[in-house]
């Protein structure tokens, strides 16, 4: 596993993840880990949903009322 160290965090930055890491019985490690993890989690939900939104504009098709009707006519619905 990596190993990553951290400088200059301010110290109200460090305060809190302190109170935080008491308050859900963890290791400042393991806090500052378990935020890393969920920002990166939200970052990746967010990319695959722009992913998803490209992807459906460029398979969205236009269809107006006169081709629906032709479609209709020739059998498809």
């Amino acid at each position: 596993m990596a190993s990553v160290t951290l400088r200059d965090v301010p110290d109200h930055i460090h305060r809190l993840l302190k109170l935080r890491a008491k308050s859900s019985r963890r290791s400042l490690n393991q806090e500052i880990l378990r935020a890393l993890e969920l920002y990166v989690e939200r970052s990746e939900s967010v990319d695959i949903d722009n992913e998803i939104s490209a992807l459906r504009n460029q398979v969205r098709v236009g269809i107006d009322d006169e081709l629906l009707a032709k479609y209709r006519k020739q059998g498809r619905s």
